[in-house]
């Protein structure tokens, strides 16, 4: 049996999370584990435990709950891929090297077999797919692949190794670092760390950088200084590491700063609509509402799965707002853009 844990801040889960793992989980049975946080009583650690010790399958599916799958009996594929006693954690997202003092979400060193979709920062966000994964996996795999690490969106480990590991409730306290941490538990039992290449799955939303998460980051670090880096599949040199971990340094002290000030945009959206008065936006975040709708047309243009009209429906909006920046640039975009798509759409009829 399959135990799905889902720590969710509401009361209850979505019937569309529910009716998605009914339709493509398989014939296999599943128990579903919610662990109820309304109240911030627990960190991700203390949730995660929690669910272990109520979980009555073999094999655990931890994930979030804003997902939804659009591959069939995934259940019986994930049973089927850890029947190989060498491999300790499966998932869909992680990074091929694991280096010091940086997230390896920034090295560019990833292996991502999902569905990312982004809002954009605004009151009445949207909701896109970026065209370069719209249905696929960055790169094709056809068997599982080693990483050094995975992403938390969603991942499986079978329930014997939690008798030797454990989410580390004691060296962390808050929403990061459980994942990777939880992965170099698996590579000290000896097992390896895997991407799926048969399970897809949608992500509805993107994390961001907090100071919590440099906390975060900093505790792991120090847990496990001795033992990075971690290296799995790829080779780097000692100067392409530095060059990395260089990277890595920059683009996290630069997403810290930007994902402070869309998560302030966030809840001045929320308090207007409340009702409550709100001061008005300052320069930055006006930069930052450009940039995101910038993104959300150049993406929704090249997304190849989108009809013609679906696309300008889509755009249309954001040229008609004061907020939109490059109107030319998108208009010019579009032409080239769907043109050439329509052209190969026709080339394969």
């Amino acid at each position: 049996m399959i135990s799905i844990i889902i720590c969710s801040r509401y009361s209850s889960l979505s019937q569309e999370l529910l009716n998605n793992i009914r339709a493509t989980i398989g014939a296999c049975e599943y128990e579903l584990i919610h662990i109820e946080n309304t109240e911030n009583t627990y960190n991700i650690f203390e949730a995660y435990n929690l669910g272990v010790r109520k979980a009555m399958g073999d094999i655990l599916c931890f994930m979030h709950e804003d997902i939804l799958f659009h591959s069939n009996e995934w259940g019986m594929k994930i049973t089927k891929w850890l029947t190989n006693d060498d491999y300790g954690i499966i998932g869909v997202a992680g990074g091929y090297a694991i280096l010091s003092q940086s997230d390896w979400r920034l090295y560019g060193k990833c292996l991502v077999n999902l569905i990312q979709g982004y809002n954009t920062i605004e009151e009445d966000s949207k909701y896109y797919v970026p065209h370069d994964s719209p249905h696929k996996a960055n790169r094709k795999i056809t068997e599982p692949v080693e990483v050094a690490t995975l992403d938390g969106v969603w991942f499986c480990i079978r329930k014997e190794l939690f008798e030797k590991i454990s989410f580390d409730e004691v060296t962390y306290d808050g929403f990061h670092m459980y994942d990777t941490d939880i992965c170099m538990q698996i590579h000290q039992l000896g097992k390896k760390v895997m991407i799926c290449p048969d399970v897809l799955l949608e992500h509805l939303s993107i994390g961001s950088y907090t100071p919590s998460f440099g906390k975060g980051l900093a505790a792991f670090h120090a847990k496990w200084k001795d033992c990075l880096p971690v290296i799995k599949t790829i080779t780097l040199t000692d100067e392409q590491i530095e060059a990395l971990y260089k990277r890595g340094m920059s683009r996290l002290k630069e997403y810290i700063i930007l994902d402070g000030v869309k998560n302030g945009l966030k809840q001045l959206f929320a308090e207007k609509a409340k009702g409550l008065p709100v001061r008005p936006f300052t320069d930055k975040e006006k930069s930052v509402m450009k940039k995101s709708k910038y993104t959300y047309c150049k993406s929704t243009i090249k997304n190849r799965n989108l009809s013609f009209s679906e696309a300008y429906r889509c755009v249309r909006p954001y040229l008609m707002d004061n907020y939109c920046p490059h109107k030319h640039k998108i208009v010019l975009k579009f032409i080239w853009y769907r043109t050439m798509i329509g052209l190969k759409r026709r080339s394969y009829d």
